[in-house]
């Protein structure tokens, strides 16, 4: 009791610290979990529940209620939930119930084990620990028993209880179509009701008996013409007479957003909770934005919203989130961001904002820099902060034409930028002004298998001619006695394509980071090309016709590929990670060029016709001090940072395996003779594992994965948007299948390319 006592008093204390974005009086955060913590996913909420105005939350290994204008009480403790159930051994966890999803009314609470597919109730509470009725198991053909353990093979979305009848919306993989469906049990038998109901999205209960549904056609709820989604229909349905009644369609959000729904009958109000938004209706009339929240992804096995008294409750990983809807009360300063998501650095810059709500802006897409200047401009989208990558929008543009605020007057986030490396410097100033903060850098390039080719004596290729000529060397056949062993590459298929369109990349990266004019009539395509023609990997090339293969089949010749080594990789993915044998092959264009890694880049910056660019601008520099303990990013974007940084689960891996070594000793011990050579080849094997565990696994970033990391970015370019690839008829995707397939010559590929080289760049000017 202590400990639940002194828990409180902490939280208490850290929840008041952090100031919630309100919307209306009443508006707090129950839980702000710290998102720079790995483990919050174990201590997050799990479900909600609304019971006049109470809401029971199902978190951690606890049950808690909470009321408006109280404080939150733990009701049950020391639970097993589908969150930590197999961190607990198997006899621990054997026959006890499992808290999923629960469905609270008038005091009695239900609850769903997703874990067996069982129902049962809390008959009591004693002394914080429940007394649970025996399970009602739910008829499933999902269910596989094994000898210790029953599993399910079954997917549960969202669910909801009315009566003594379940509703789940989910995914039967074991017998189903792989479709989303709507399956009804009756609670009290386990037994599986039918229902005339089809393409339900969204199910609560409303009054009368009835529920309320959101229901629509996924096969059909996208428009091509107007390029829009249509409408979902909101239902009234009557389970006793299997019957539904059109309320009305709506529009505003899309169809598959309306999940998270909840009615108050005491409001006679229905509520729609999404990304950062809760929409009502009173009455069933007048669809309305309400209030606003911070939780941008909410999923849950039953609810992830509630209504309390004239309060609707939502969660996700971070906290869970008490809004008053009412439209009257909605605030008048919002920020907006456009192409960016819930990072837990966001969280953290959206609680250092207090009362400012903050929300993705998801009914817009730019496909170029012109398409997003234009908007801007206009100010037809109301976006106070905007994401992009700049490998895909030419940022040099919208810099040249004042589309970016200049953030040069923040000390805080001038400062962040000039620890990063140059050309992220480079690419976010113009001017000396610095108009963009970057926040993610990420580069992949090909990859040798270093201590294969040390085995073989396999000459290192340095050059695109080069590596061209091991692949061809290796496909001889007098190369054949070491092709059981290891495979050129780890993929199936021609490697001619994956060759061509690797160099193809790297040339036009290559030229567009010299500044030069882009064209495939030079020398150096030409050498490359040419070698290219020579290429002639067949005999080692994995062939397999997929039209001929079932969804679940995997052939036999991709799995003998997947147990071999490979020799090269291209384009693997270059971070601070251990990369094993495979590492970063430094391959050049041509002997007259020099390695280079393309780097892609995403920066936020602010719109300078913002209506809040105070707050805009105050959120990037949280942002930024949210980065500056994210270590792995931060190391990723600077070289000022080179301290290994421990691995904080190193001293529970190691006590997990050691456990696991006792076992299989004892095993061994109490094992047949005949099956003890086999139990110790596995357990030495094991023993193997933990000894280079205790060796690698002590940092999760060590010296060597940091000196490697900064040795690869030494060749580190900004990536650029692709010249060839952004014809809105993709001519040169065409261009080069046709090469491919062998219709036109080397000699036609590049005249007619250079010639549509031309012309892009002419309109481009």
């Amino acid at each position: 009791m202590k400990k639940i006592l002194s828990f409180m008093l902490m939280l208490a204390l850290f929840i008041s610290l952090i100031p919630p974005a309100r919307a209306a009086q009443g508006d707090l955060t129950l839980f702000a979990l710290d998102p720079q913590d790995n483990s919050r996913w174990e201590k997050a909420a799990i479900d909600l529940a609304g019971d006049g105005d109470t809401l029971y939350i199902l978190m951690g290994d606890k049950v808690y209620t909470w009321q408006p204008g109280g404080e939150m009480q733990v009701l049950i403790d020391g639970i097993l939930t589908s969150r930590n159930y197999y961190e607990a051994d198997i006899e621990e966890r054997s026959g006890q119930p499992v808290f999923s999803s629960l469905f609270v009314e008038d005091g009695k609470i239900t609850v769903l084990d997703t874990m067996v597919g069982s129902v049962f109730t809390v008959e009591s509470i004693d002394g914080g620990k429940a007394v649970c009725s025996e399970p009602v198991m739910l008829e499933m053909d999902a269910r596989i028993e094994e000898e210790d353990e029953t599993y399910l093979n079954f997917q549960f979305e969202r669910s909801m209880l009315a009566g003594n009848t379940l509703f789940v919306i989910g995914y039967d993989w074991e017998s189903g179509s792989g479709d989303q469906e709507l399956f009804v049990w009756d609670i009290t038998t386990g037994e599986r009701k039918e229902t005339s109901l089809e393409g339900v999205q969204a199910m609560c209960e409303y009054k009368d008996g009835k529920l309320l549904c959101v229901t629509c056609d996924p096969q059909n709820m996208y428009d091509s013409e107007t390029q829009s989604y249509r409408p979902w229909t909101l239902a009234i349905y009557d389970p006793a007479a299997d019957t539904l009644e059109e309320v009305t369609q709506v529009g505003e959000v899309r169809y598959y957003d309306a999940r998270n729904i909840v009615y108050s009958e005491e409001n006679d109000t229905f509520y729609l909770a999404v990304s950062n938004k809760i929409y009502r209706m009173v009455g069933l009339e007048n669809f309305e934005l309400a209030a606003y929240h911070p939780a941008s992804s909410m999923w849950a096995e039953g609810k992830a919203v509630a209504a309390v008294g004239n309060q609707v409750a939502v969660f996700d990983e971070y906290g869970v989130y008490v809004r008053t809807p009412d439209p009257a009360q909605l605030p008048t300063a919002t920020l907006s961001i456009y192409n960016y998501y819930d990072t837990p650095e966001h969280m953290q810059a959206v609680a250092a904002l207090g009362d400012i709500p903050v929300f993705f802006s998801d009914n817009t897409y730019f496909n170029s820099a012109q398409e997003m200047g234009q908007a801007l401009s206009s100010g037809e989208n109301q976006l106070d902060i905007l994401s992009v990558q700049l490998d895909w929008i030419d940022f040099n543009r919208l810099m040249e034409k004042g589309y970016c605020y200049d953030l040069s007057g923040s000390e805080a986030l001038t400062s962040y930028v000039k620890e990063l490396y140059p050309f992220i410097q480079d690419a976010v100033t113009q001017d000396g002004k610095l108009m963009a903060l970057p926040y993610t850098v990420y580069g992949s390039d090909w990859h040798y298998n270093k201590k294969a080719f040390e085995e073989l004596n396999l000459p290192v290729p340095t050059t695109y001619a080069e590596l061209i000529a091991l692949m061809n060397e290796w496909a001889k056949e007098e190369n054949s006695e070491n092709w059981e062993e290891y495979t050129l590459l780890p993929d199936e298929g021609e490697y001619k394509p994956q060759v061509f369109y690797d160099f193809f990349e790297d040339y036009e990266q290559y030229m567009l980071s010299k500044g030069e004019t882009l064209s495939l009539d030079t020398d150096t395509f030409r050498s490359v090309m040419g070698a290219l023609e020579t290429m002639d990997t067949e005999n080692v090339e994995v062939m397999v016709d997929w039209s001929e293969v079932g969804d679940d089949e995997v052939p036999e010749e991709v799995e003998e590929l997947w147990n071999k080594e490979a020799l090269v990789a291209n384009y693997y993915s270059i971070g601070l990670y251990n990369q094993g044998d495979m590492v970063p092959l430094p391959l050049r264009i041509d002997e007259n060029s020099e390695h280079f890694i393309p780097m892609h880049l995403s920066v936020l910056f602010v719109n300078p016709k913002s209506k809040n660019i105070d707050a805009a601008v105050k959120y990037l520099e949280e942002l930024a001090k949210a980065y500056r303990k994210n270590t792995q990013n931060l190391m990723e974007l600077s070289p000022n940072y080179n301290e290994p940084v421990l691995n904080e689960y190193y001293e529970d891996n190691l006590e997990n395996m050691e456990n696991a070594v006792a076992r299989m000793e004892k095993e061994i011990e109490e094992a047949e003779p005949i099956d003890k050579p086999a139990l110790q080849e596995n357990l030495d094997s094991y023993k193997e594992m933990v000894e280079e565990y205790k060796v690698t696994g002590r940092y999760r970033i060590g010296e060597d994965m940091i000196e490697l990391y900064r040795d690869c970015m030494q060749y580190a370019v900004l990536a650029r948007p692709s010249v060839m690839n952004n014809g809105e008829d993709d001519s040169f995707f065409t261009l080069r299948q046709r090469y491919l397939d062998e219709q036109i010559t080397l000699e036609q590929f590049i005249t007619e390319g250079s010639s549509k080289l031309r012309l892009i760049q002419l309109e481009n000017q």
